[in-house]
């Protein structure tokens, strides 16, 4: 199912529910607007919405913009006249969250939180390929922007940790390796493994391996005791597991 057939499917339901629908009318337009692809006219009406005083803290809005500068942004015809579009993407997406502070509109905004979190989880991985100073610094460009769209995350608030302390802002790193940590060992215990996400689990192993990496030389048993903290979920398959690739962190976990 495509993230539209979604979006019409949820209309649908709502239409169902009476309560959800009360909740839901107000900003029928911008729905209507994005299924039909009228992207500008979804843009100029949500900005009408965020610049009023009785709408502008409402966060449905702003999760609107997000989706449909997205759309925007994969398609050549707006190249020209929206350059930022995909920028813009993230900005009004980050700005959703903070808006939506009890995610009170989870069930509307996940899946597409959700696509656009996978989306630069292949960015960082080009980026990993690339090596160097300026692509560490563009990761933790990514991640900053991650650990605001989705707050719920522990590995990518590890993450960030990790890649602070690799462009060498060590107050902020200092910050989220504590944070992180707290967090990401909670997982399997307070906060049950098969509950997070896709994304949810992707960075969590990968804040496993590169906590470790990061650590290995200087800390060794302390950077194995985070890097084991994933044993139980990336070594065998798992039913609750949404992975696809759990190779990397068998062969990380070998190197002990």
């Amino acid at each position: 199912m495509t993230f539209k057939v979604f979006i019409i499917s949820v209309f649908y339901l709502l239409t169902a529910n009476s309560t959800a629908l009360a909740q839901f009318t107000e900003y029928s337009d911008l729905l209507v607007y994005y299924v039909d692809e009228e992207y500008e006219k979804c843009l100029k009406k949500a900005d009408k919405y965020m610049s009023k005083d009785e709408s502008k803290y409402d966060p449905l809005p702003y999760l609107y913009t997000s989706m449909t500068y997205y759309e925007m942004s994969r398609d050549n015809k707006y190249a020209e006249d929206y350059p930022k579009a995909y920028r813009n993407c993230l900005s009004y997406l980050t700005k959703y969250r903070r808006k939506d502070k009890t995610y009170a509109y989870k069930s509307d905004a996940e899946p597409f939180i959700e696509k656009i979190k996978l989306v630069i989880a292949e960015e960082i991985e080009n980026y990993k390929l690339d090596g160097t100073e300026k692509a560490d610094k563009k990761i933790t460009g990514l991640l900053k922007k991650l650990v605001r769209i989705d707050p719920d995350d522990a590995g990518i608030e590890l993450l960030l940790g990790v890649y602070y302390s690799k462009t060498k802002n060590r107050s902020e790193s200092k910050k989220y390796l504590a944070s992180g940590k707290e967090r990401v060992i909670q997982i399997g215990d307070s906060i049950p493994f098969g509950e997070l996400t896709k994304s949810q689990q992707l960075f969590f192993k990968e804040s496993l391996i590169s906590y470790y990496l990061l650590k290995k030389e200087r800390f060794p048993e302390a950077a194995e005791k985070i890097l084991l903290l994933g044993e139980e979920f990336f070594v065998k398959e798992r039913e609750d597991s949404q992975l696809e690739n759990i190779d990397d962190y068998k062969k990380v976990l070998e190197t002990i």
